[in-house]
């Protein structure tokens, strides 16, 4: 039963008793036989008609609440869909490919993929980043802080610290110069924290990465550190579809709370130069770093960082049982397969269409929505709705067609087909987790194991106002014009906004955020052209000390740097910066950005 909905029930039932039974003794004559007090019921009719209308009362109570959220859903609709959707379960996998091959596997962007319930039903998968799948394979990490025993160069000889990983390709009669690897991207196989930490270091201290062949290498090769990227950080790899009425900035804030480790990747591209006349089939990778972390030095398991993963989403293509309109109602249920309703629910349509006399297709479009790239006038228009069930809160949809001619003189009406997006909500989590479980098939790969269980799929939350509150905020906003804690309690609201899954560790990785300060700068044009000077805006964000590393803090920094920089304005760049209370030199530096380009 939804807690929402129980609490206005119980309010409800609990003020009918209170006045019943209030007016049964003031009443006595006429109302003698209510026996009610507000804590005993004697007649068991009376008790049933008052819990009857408790429960009608109370909907109506919660429907008022919610402030018509007929209107809230079809502006979030419009404005921000993804907000009125579940974020479904997602995971990290690792790919095997055949030990055989010699050449790498291009894994594109929605790759299907499925894995089998204990009762053996299908639950298909996408993967949500194009991946460059190699034969090699990494293993045996190991982080160490000076005094270090590592291969010589020139421009590491100021490093504190460093992370080693090895390379060996699945053929050892291959080499490294033959199979010439150009991308390879590792994720970070480790608790969010750890994760977290080793991501940091990655990204705010890396100063070169060395290819050796072991420890004694006296000709190691230099990889400056500008060859590493955050894949998971491009808008080309969001988790979810992407509809070009949404604003980029806010997918990030939506899936940061929704699935964090699709961000925990990172990428060295430009690669095969590096590898050019190598004949080794093992290689050394070593990742130096300015500073050292004391964790690392005593937990660091060999298995840190994986090559060949991708991150994939329960969601999927498919069609929505047919609708035939009538005169009879005004909302139909969409159904994607009647004879699987307890497995399937649906994400979002794709498409709303009738089979024409001339066997064309005839789009209907939702009422709001009338885009430049539609070429054909739309056939009729709609509106969705969704109520979650009393009993499992599972989130049903409704497609409600809207006739602006009123005609009820039809002789026919159309029957119409649907595609959509669809997932099987939580029932992939009783799926056990363990041992590379569960298991994914793909007939391109050998084996494809699970690193992560499978995130809940987070339902909607927009109750207690909340959808106008989004609504709201998604206007036209500036966010430079507060300063300090006014400027934080800001961006926190915002962030509340977006937090799918409402736990304390979300909250509290909220809160740790104390001030948000803002000031107009300039700087040199990046190509130095001479009196050339761009206008920007330098940020700095003020956390709490000791939830920085406790709590992975510097993952939600980045994700906040990426959404400052998307909301600036036109030819207007952004740096920021990430302190810690009371220290006057940053944690984080950011490089400065207009939108999603780097100012080089």
């Amino acid at each position: 039963m939804n807690d929402d909905f129980v609490y206005y029930y119980q309010r409800e039932l609990e003020t009918l008793k209170k006045l019943a039974a209030e007016f049964s003794e003031d009443n006595p004559k006429i109302a003698k036989r209510l026996r009610v007090s507000p804590d005993l019921v004697e007649d068991p009719h009376v008790e049933r008609l008052l819990e009857g209308s408790a429960f009608l009362a109370g909907r109506t109570q919660k429907r008022l609440d919610d402030e018509y959220p007929e209107l809230t859903d079809a502006m979030l609709d419009v404005l921000f869909p993804h907000v009125l959707s579940p974020m479904p379960c997602a995971s990290i996998v690792e790919l095997f490919l055949p030990t055989s091959r010699r050449e790498k596997f291009l894994l594109e962007k929605g790759t299907s993929f499925s894995t089998l319930s204990p009762e053996g039903e299908k639950y298909p998968f996408m993967s949500t980043m194009e991946t460059e799948v190699w034969p090699i394979k990494a293993e045996k990490a190991f982080f160490e802080a000076q005094p270090f025993k590592a291969p010589k160069h020139p421009k590491i000889q100021h490093a504190k610290s460093y992370v080693r990983i090895s390379l060996k390709l699945f053929d050892k009669q291959a080499s490294f110069g033959e199979i010439s690897p150009e991308n390879l991207c590792f994720y970070l196989n480790a608790s969010d924290g750890q994760a977290i930490t080793l991501f940091e270091l990655m990204t705010q201290h890396l100063i070169g990465i060395l290819i050796a062949d072991d420890v004694e290498d006296t000709a190691p090769v230099f990889v400056p550190p500008s060859v590493l990227e955050m894949p998971g950080f491009d808008i080309e790899n969001f988790l979810l579809p992407d509809f070009a009425q949404s604003f980029s900035g806010f997918h990030f804030l939506y899936e940061y709370f929704g699935f964090l480790k699709k961000f925990l990747f990172i990428k060295l591209k430009g690669l095969s130069s590096y590898f050019t006349g190598v004949k080794q089939s093992e290689k050394v990778l070593y990742f130096f770093f300015n500073v050292t972390n004391k964790l690392f030095e005593t937990l660091f398991h060999a298995d840190i960082l994986k090559l060949n993963c991708v991150p994939v989403i329960n969601l999927f293509e498919g069609s929505i049982d047919p609708i035939s309109l009538d005169l009879t109602k005004t909302s139909y249920p969409l159904i994607a397969d009647s004879t699987k309703r307890n497995y399937l629910e649906v994400w979002r349509l794709k498409e709303v269409y009738e089979i024409l006399e001339n066997g064309e297709r005839g789009y209907w479009r939702s009422l709001y929505q009338n885009l430049a790239y539609h070429e054909t006038q739309a056939l009729g228009r709609y509106t969705l709705g969704q109520r979650f069930s009393l009993k499992n809160s599972k989130r049903e949809l409704f497609f409600n067609p809207i006739d602006f001619e009123m005609d009820t003189q039809k002789d026919s009406f159309p029957v119409l087909s649907m595609n959509a997006w669809l997932h099987n909500g939580n029932l992939p989590l009783a799926i056990p987790f363990g041992k590379g479980a569960p298991y994914f098939k793909n007939t391109a790969f050998k084996k494809i194991e699970s690193l992560t269980p499978f995130s809940p799929c987070w339902q909607p939350v927009l109750h207690d106002k909340k959808a106008w509150s989004l609504i709201s905020h998604l206007t036209l906003d500036h966010l430079c014009e507060e300063k300090g804690e006014k400027a934080a309690a800001s961006l926190k609201k915002l962030l509340s906004l977006y937090d799918v899954c409402q736990t304390a560790e979300s909250t509290m990785l909220i809160e740790s955020l104390i001030s948000v300060n803002a000031v107009f700068t300039t700087m040199r044009h990046p190509q130095k052209v001479p009196l050339a000077f761009c206008k920007g805006i330098k940020i700095s964000l003020i956390f709490e000390r000791k939830s920085w590393h406790r709590h992975g803090i510097y993952l939600l920094a980045c994700i906040l740097e990426r959404f400052l920089a998307l909301n600036a304005t036109i030819n207007t760049f952004v740096v920021t910066s990430a302190y810690l209370k009371d220290q006057q030199e940053p944690i984080a530096v950011f490089p400065p950005r207009i939108g999603l380009q780097e100012l080089i």
